[in-house]
């Protein structure tokens, strides 16, 4: 059995690295020693960011319709809510979905597979890696089916998509270098009866514990998670009826538990692999990086590692691209991974710290200093970038170069309305429906540009007027501007000067593409 990718792991980042590939048309199979999706919710969020791909892949519409948003964030200190984030407006005018979708990753899941099989391809489930080898051309992997009958398979690439006890990590002895929490956690999908709103998320300190409450589809379901109470054994007996009162009683609030759906227990690591591809073999999502649950970046993570690596793959497969553009992939995404393992690190270490210092700040500092950020527009922009994940960027890359005003490459090409000639409005997010790269000009003369017969190019020109003067003035682009903009809407190339000799070795200095 021969394909051109192998990717192992069918959870959200293995089905968005398949979808991905298909939409460029590049053969690959896709494997996973369950039966099917899973139907734990898990992951719980999904951010703007992840919304803007679906959006490019067609299925926005169907997030948005299956999932719930987030209104507001409460901080309930001792019963009393002494911290309030409303999320309404937070986003406005970043992304066209300024808000926070509670859709758990059963849903997820099922949401891209359903777009695979629209598109004729298949998870083969029930099959497992049991081993491969890496040479120069390729990959032999050996994969057992349901049977238990093992195929050899012939692969350029794997994919290692497989989780936090990644095999493919395992086989390719890798390090996992991090640490885990002192804490148990545990997760339970259940009804909640209390007073508080019931489409807000809670977060509930007391002196000995904290929980967070997760709003779900279905009146009164909430993802709750906390600290296991200490008397309580993590040996996998427990249910979350043998500990609903030790709960009640220390999150120090009025509150009741009914219909219980899912319960787990479980330890919280942080840990990130030395480097993302080995030859040819790449790892993503959790066979990469794992870290807290705080802001819900997790799968979301993963799902931007697909997006990242699929389009640079399919250079590389289609002819498009010189192999070291792959090099890339772990040059931008090593280097997010890091930072959001550091920054939640942090956040959490904060929320269970047991210390003094730490119950200080959170019972007393922390309810004041949010009232206070909550008014400053900066923060509420500056919260929203960062959780939304449309923040992210690869400035540092070897990929990125240039910058009109400050705007620079390597940040993702903003969202913004613009005024066409005509005088309607339109999206910048239009400009992104093929597969291929873009060219994007404001106040430049057009330019002829020749790219490489096998690459799509699309150019659009943003109408010079007082209302487009003053929309993108306000993002902080120049007076004009010309940008290659990559198959995953990030700015490549920027410059405020019209240079077709610059552009042209872009091409091949920076991206790799043949001629």
């Amino acid at each position: 059995m021969r394909t051109q990718v192998l990717i192992v792991g069918a959870g959200p980042t293995g089905l968005m690295m398949a979808c991905q590939l298909q939409r460029w048309g590049i053969d690959f199979i896709i494997i996973d020693d369950k039966e099917t999706t899973t139907n734990q919710s898990r992951a719980l969020a999904v951010q703007a960011r992840s919304v803007e791909i679906f959006r490019q892949m067609g299925i926005a519409d169907k997030a948005v319709k299956h999932g719930r948003k987030a209104k507001a964030l409460n901080l309930v200190v001792k019963d009393k809510v002494r911290g309030h984030i409303a999320f309404e407006g937070f986003g406005e005018g970043l992304s066209p979905y300024p808000y926070i979708l509670m859709l758990e990753q059963n849903k997820n899941e099922d949401l891209l597979n359903e777009h695979l099989k629209e598109q004729r391809q298949n998870v083969l489930w029930k099959h497992t890696l049991v081993n491969f080898a890496d040479n120069k051309d390729g990959v032999i992997a050996i994969i057992k089916d349901a049977s238990g009958t093992e195929i050899e398979m012939q692969a350029r690439y794997i994919v290692g998509a497989d989780g936090a006890k990644s095999v493919v990590r395992n086989k390719l002895g890798m390090q996992f270098l991090g640490s885990t929490y002192e804490n148990v956690f545990f997760v339970a999908d259940t009804k909640v009866h209390w007073a508080l709103p019931q489409d807000e998320i809670s977060i509930a300190i007391s002196t000995k514990t904290f929980s967070a409450f997760f709003p779900m589809e279905g009146e009164s379901r909430y993802r709750v998670v906390g600290t296991m109470p200490e008397k309580f054994t993590d040996d996998g007996s427990v249910k979350f009826e043998d500990i609903e009162e030790t709960v009640k009683k220390q999150t120090e609030i009025p509150v009741s538990f009914s219909d219980t759906s899912w319960f787990s227990i479980y330890r919280v690591h942080h840990r990130v692999v030395q480097e993302f591809r080995k030859g040819n073999v790449f790892l993503a999502g959790d066979a990469a990086h794992v870290h807290s649950p705080v802001g819900a970046q997790g799968m979301n993570t993963g799902l931007q590692d697909a997006y990242n690596l699929a389009w640079k793959m399919a250079w590389v497969l289609k002819g498009i691209a010189a192999e070291p553009l792959l090099d890339s992939y772990n040059e931008e995404r090593h280097r997010i991974a890091k930072i959001l393992v550091e920054s939640t690190d942090r956040a959490f270490s904060i929320v269970v710290s047991p210390s003094h210092w730490g119950k200080f700040f959170k019972f007393n500092i922390l309810p004041l200093l949010i009232p206070i950020l909550m008014r400053l527009s900066a923060f509420k922009t500056m919260m929203f970038k960062f959780v939304s994940q449309i923040a992210v960027k690869y400035s540092k890359s070897s990929l990125s170069c240039g910058n009109s005003g400050h705007v620079k490459a390597g940040t993702r090409f903003p969202y913004f309305k613009w005024q066409t000639d005509e005088g309607k409005t339109s999206e910048s997010f239009e400009f992104f429906k093929e597969t291929g790269i873009y060219i994007i000009t404001y106040n430049m003369p057009y330019m002829e540009l020749k790219l490489s017969a096998k690459l799509k190019l699309f150019q659009f020109k943003i109408p010079y007027n007082e209302t487009n003067k003053s929309t993108l003035m306000k993002i902080g682009f120049g007076d004009s501007f010309i940008c290659v903009v990559r198959p995953d809407t990030y700015i490549g190339y920027i410059n405020d000067k019209c240079d077709k000799q610059d552009i042209q070795a872009y091409w091949g200095k920076q991206l790799f593409i043949l001629e």
